[in-house]
C-alpha cells in the first residue's frame, strides 16, 4: 500500500539512573514505502517525461530523553529527536511538475511526471519543566 513502509520496528529503552532520574533513548526503523500514484509499483523513471524511482528509502532514528524529579510534582525533561540528523521522507507522490530547475512557470504542454518527497523533521531539541497538579497534597 502506498505511504506505508512494508516493515517497521520501534524500540525504547529506560534506565533509571538514581531515583528520580530517568534517560532513555527511542529507535525507530522503517522500510522503503512506494509513493502516492505508484499503487501498483509499476513505476518506471525514463529521464524524459517520467522521474523518480516510485519509492522513498527507508530510514532508521534514534532519539534520547531524560526526566529529572525535583519534588512536589515538578520534574524537569529534555529530548533530543533525530539524534544525527538523518536526511529522510516519509512519504511522496507522484504528480505534474509545472515548474523548470529554476523555479519558472512552464506553460501545460510542458509539465513532467515527477516524484515528489515529504521531508521528515530534521535535529530537534526540547528542554522543559512539567509539574504535575495531582500529586499537590493540600
Amino acid at each position: 500500500m502506498a505511504g506505508l513502509p512494508r516493515h517497521s520496528l520501534k524500540l525504547t529503552a529506560n534506565a533509571h539512573l538514581r531515583p528520580g532520574w530517568t534517560v532513555g533513548a527511542q529507535f525507530s526503523a522503517y522500510s522503503s514505502q512506494r509513493v502516492q500514484g505508484n499503487e501498483n509499483g509499476q513505476q518506471q523513471a525514463d529521464g524524459v517525461d517520467f522521474f523518480g524511482s516510485g519509492h522513498v528509502g527507508g530510514y532508521a532514528l534514534l532519539d534520547l530523553t531524560t526526566n529529572i524529579a525535583l519534588g512536589h510534582g515538578v520534574e524537569v525533561f529534555a529530548k533530543v529527536a533525530n539524534v544525527f540528523d538523518r536526511r529522510y521522507a516519509t512519504g511522496g507522490s507522484l504528480a505534474q511538475n509545472p515548474f523548470d530547475s529554476h523555479g519558472q512557470l512552464l506553460p501545460p504542454d510542458q509539465w513532467r511526471n515527477a516524484q515528489f518527497a515529504a521531508p521528515g523533521a530534521p535535529r530537534a531539541v526540547w528542554l522543559g519543566l512539567r509539574w504535575r497538579f495531582d500529586t499537590l497534597v493540600l
